[in-house]
């Protein structure tokens, strides 16, 4: 006989079997989309040269005695030993204080000839050191060097400096021994080239 609380009964045991089937059901799991992945950060580098400052080239404290100075002693000096104007030369060319190691540039005044023009380097030597001091250069022994074809010296006069050298050499290899001295080499005039150089500079110190 159906009753009204077996209605209720029966109401109560449905419920609870709806809910128990839908508890029963998976889990759903909501979609979330996957955020932006950071790439790694790969370092610049910047291969453009680098640039550097050039380094600055420098004359040196030596510089040429000026013109008028320079073809003073000249003049002089080709007058002393009677040389052809084609045996003198005068340039600018590189000069080094042999006691200090300074260098620069100098006056270059060179004479050349054979030994017909020139019979001794003494000599020759005396000379062109008579005439530099006649214009007011005086020697200082410190650049004196000698050999057996040829001498060197050095004169001055306030901040300049002029290096001196004298000396002949044959006129082609062979015409000397080499088991004997040079001094020794009997030659011919013509057979000896004499050189003989001036190098004048002025200090900038």
């Amino acid at each position: 006989m159906f009753t009204r609380k077996s209605g209720v009964l029966i109401c109560l045991l449905l419920t609870i079997a709806i809910l128990s089937a839908c508890a029963g059901g998976a889990p759903v799991t909501p979609a979330v989309e996957p955020g932006p992945t950071d790439s790694p950060v790969t370092p610049t580098v910047d291969e453009s040269p680098v640039e550097t400052e050039a380094p600055q080239e420098t004359g040196g404290v030596w510089s040429p005695l000026d013109a008028a100075a320079c073809d003073a002693v000249r003049a002089a000096v080709a007058d002393a030993l009677d040389a052809a104007d084609d045996a003198v030369t005068v340039a600018e060319a590189p000069f080094q204080d042999i006691m200090t190691g300074e260098g620069g540039t100098g006056c270059q005044i060179r004479v050349t000839g054979t030994g017909a023009d020139f019979d001794n380097f003494v000599r020759v030597a005396g000379d062109v050191k008579t005439v530099l001091q006649s214009l007011g250069w005086s020697e200082d022994p410190s650049y004196l060097a000698d050999g057996p074809t040829g001498t060197a010296f050095g004169m001055r006069q306030g901040d300049w400096l002029g290096l001196v050298s004298v000396g002949w050499e044959p006129v082609a290899a062979g015409l000397c021994p080499q088991d004997q001295p040079i001094s020794d080499c009997e030659l011919q005039p013509e057979q000896q080239i004499y050189t003989i150089e001036l190098n004048l500079a002025q200090s900038s110190q």
